[in-house]
């Protein structure tokens, strides 16, 4: 058996949704930062918005606040702002918005 049957294991109990592939394009440095912008142009006039978004993303960084957490935080925190939610929707992992549906419905 040895390290074949392991592995065999191991996709076994890996979850499906885990396995598909994202059929979006990878995120870049760039489409972060244009992300960012467009943020802080459209709270204009609510930068604790803004603020309180870089400080929950700066708590999932550090692990103080996983996927979920964070986007439930920020949908709640966009209420108002579905461009924005669906835009930081682009940057969460492909299984977790497939399998919480999109933004704006039920789900995040």
């Amino acid at each position: 058996m040895g390290c074949t049957g392991g592995r065999k294991r191991a996709r076994e109990e890996a979850p499906m949704a885990s396995r598909a592939r994202d059929p979006r394009p990878r995120k870049t440095t760039q489409d972060s930062l244009h992300f960012l912008a467009t943020m802080k142009s459209k709270l204009a006039g609510e930068m604790d918005k803004y603020n309180e978004f870089i400080t929950a993303i700066g708590e999932f960084k550090a692990g103080r606040m996983d996927i979920a957490g964070v986007a439930n935080y920020v949908n709640v925190l966009l209420a108002g702002h579905p461009d924005l939610i669906c835009a930081f929707n682009e940057f969460l992992p492909w299984d977790y918005v497939r399998s919480h549906g999109p933004a704006g419905g039920s789900g995040i």
